[in-house]
């Protein structure tokens, strides 16, 4: 097993798999979109710029392509859209990303997610967690990473969603000697869509996505019980629920974590049934400051079962940035482009969050997923640029892949354009 300018396998399970070795290399994306080369962060920086000409451009790279091709079924009206080792190793910053890959698509999101990383920040290290994912996915994830630089891999059988994931990588670096500054926590189907600020960020918990929401647990709780806490975590039923979840977990953390008593005392009378911003998707970046005040108060002691449980915290989490003082409009740093798609749908101006496995139409988001896994099957020399010469190459040496992606990404264009939503009817 290496350390620090190799790939790292943690396997917490007793899982062992085979990897072959796959190399990933991500070079250079282009700042504007041009008509010879194109990625996924420029179509998605022309969607959200509000510039028609541009719009156009995009809309037209990929209506083209669907011609050329024969899988253009015909587009909607406006009035149709307007209905419907031993060495210690040292990183300013590294960044944590939490996968649970269920299905090819999802793993083909998560494959641009890491190219972002790896295209954006490159000298930075990542601690790539799998969150339980199917074995054959797990396979191809560390096919993928074997030998990648500055890069662990750390494999959950049991899923503990975002926070379980995030605590997961603090523990593998670790145990590798990685002396890190801050971190940046990231779901797994999320794709960077310009470099992050890292050295200019507002507070010590940087949340990406702002949510609105009851994050603070009332006053006068009772002192913590550990067999009535115990008989809670045992019963599911009752964990769905919101306000006991916050309840009983704001009583064990009281007990357990000094910090937050201290919170508690200073806050809990002002804040106790009070909205709040909270972190939408779990997702931030903490300074060492941050991240030191988020174990001292316990958040990666936080048990999640179940998905019920994650959205939970897309709630909760706001309590633990009000207790660092990240709470203040400045401290979040992306804002999804809603005029675009629903709120929880679009792009932000720093990351892209793809929703579970292709999306759907309740998310709006299906037609970026096959818009990744198009880019994924044609992008041979993976530079994350895609050109004629490429298209050509992969129709030529992989006729069913090729044909299969570009006929699911323009059937969802058809479906839901979104550049074609963005100009209106001005196209």
């Amino acid at each position: 097993m290496t350390h620090g300018l190799h790939l790292v396998i943690v396997l917490l399970g007793t899982l062992t798999l085979q990897a072959v070795c796959i190399r990933w290399q991500t070079q250079s994306s282009a700042a504007e979109l041009d008509t010879n080369a194109w990625s996924f962060s420029t179509l998605i920086d022309a969607l959200g710029s509000n510039d028609k000409g541009r719009l156009r451009d995009a809309r037209t790279t990929l209506t083209s392509l669907c011609g050329v091709n024969s899988f253009q079924n015909g587009q909607k009206t406006c009035e149709e859209y307007s209905r419907t080792s031993n060495t210690t190793s040292y990183y300013e910053f590294a960044f944590a990303l939490v996968l649970n890959a269920r299905d090819q698509v999802t793993f083909d999101v998560f494959v641009e997610a890491y190219g972002s990383i790896r295209h954006f920040h490159p000298q930075n290290a990542i601690v790539v967690v799998d969150n339980a994912s199917p074995l054959t996915i797990s396979a191809q994830v560390m096919d993928m990473l074997h030998n990648e630089p500055n890069t662990l891999y750390a494999r959950e059988g049991i899923s503990g969603f975002e926070i379980g994931g995030y605590g997961a990588a603090l523990r593998a670096a670790r145990r590798s000697r990685w002396d890190v500054r801050g971190w940046v926590f990231l779901q797994g189907p999320t794709v960077l869509l310009q470099p992050l600020p890292l050295r200019s960020l507002p507070c010590k918990v940087t949340p990406f996505f702002r949510a609105s929401c009851r994050p603070y647990p009332p006053g006068g709780l009772p002192e913590f019980d550990r067999a009535e806490y115990e008989a809670f975590r045992n019963d599911s039923s009752r964990t769905l629920d919101f306000t006991e979840f916050v309840q009983q977990e704001s009583r064990r953390l009281k007990y357990e974590y000094p910090l937050w008593q201290s919170f508690w005392d200073r806050h809990g009378e002002l804040t106790s049934g009070q909205h709040g911003p909270s972190a939408m998707h779990s997702m931030f970046i903490a300074t060492a400051e941050g991240v030191s005040g988020l174990e001292d108060l316990g958040l990666f002691s936080l048990r999640l079962d179940m998905k019920t449980h994650s959205n939970h915290m897309e709630c909760f989490n706001g309590a633990f940035l009000k207790a660092l003082d990240s709470t203040n409009a400045s401290c979040f740093i992306d804002k999804e482009n809603n005029h675009i798609l629903k709120p929880g749908a679009a792009p932000g101006t720093f990351i892209y969050k793809q929703h579970g496995g292709g999306g759907g139409a309740g998310w709006g988001q299906a037609f970026f997923a096959s818009l990744l896994s198009f880019i994924r099957a044609v992008d041979t020399n993976r530079d994350t640029l895609v050109d004629d010469a490429e298209i050509a190459h992969a129709k030529a040496n992989w006729p069913a892949k090729v044909d299969g992606a570009l006929r699911n990404m323009c059937g969802n264009m058809t479906k839901s354009d979104p550049f074609q939503i963005a100009l209106g009817c001005d196209y």
